[in-house]
């Protein structure tokens, strides 16, 4: 597995450098896994969610990528930077940044982690279980990125609708 890792981490490093940092939005990138669902993150997921999620690939897209891009989410304060953005496959590994979100409308897996710049911040990678990539064959989430205070978070969990994955 830590072969794996190397590789999208260099895969991702060259995709946020080409298309956020250089903005060639031309480059050949368009779709990069990050990392891996595990089975006991899918499991229990499954659990607190009521529905089947099997492990899979996590993989950005060229588009959620470019969506997410500084310049832009920036204007509603949700941007991440470039250097949090470059630590997607390192948070994906760590199982203890692993939530679930059952809200209504959300129903997701959560990777959340803080902002080393901003106390009262909070990033999430939110991986999309409903949704899959329909070109790559094995079994794949797409992941999103968003910025969030950390009490709306604190409240989300005290509320019950952000569960730990343990």
């Amino acid at each position: 597995m830590k072969f794996e890792k190397e590789k999208w981490q260099r895969s991702l490093d060259e995709a946020v450098e080409e298309l956020l940092v250089k903005g060639n939005l031309k480059a050949p990138i368009n779709v990069i896994q990050v990392g891996f669902l595990d089975k006991d993150i899918a499991k229990q997921s499954s659990i607190l969610l009521g529905v089947e999620v099997e492990s899979g690939g996590i993989i950005l897209t060229k588009d959620r990528l470019i969506h997410a891009k500084p310049q832009r989410k920036e204007l509603y304060k949700h941007a991440f930077r470039v250097e949090e953005m470059k630590k997607i496959v390192e948070i994906l590994a760590d199982k203890n940044n692993s939530y679930v979100d059952i809200r209504e409308g959300k129903r997701n897996i959560v990777f959340v982690f803080g902002d080393e710049q901003d106390e009262t911040k909070a990033n999430l990678i939110p991986i999309e279980i409903l949704r899959s990539h329909k070109k790559i064959q094995q079994k794949n989430y797409i992941l999103t990125l968003d910025k969030v205070d950390k009490r709306e978070f604190a409240k989300n969990m005290k509320g019950g609708f952000v569960k730990k994955i343990k």
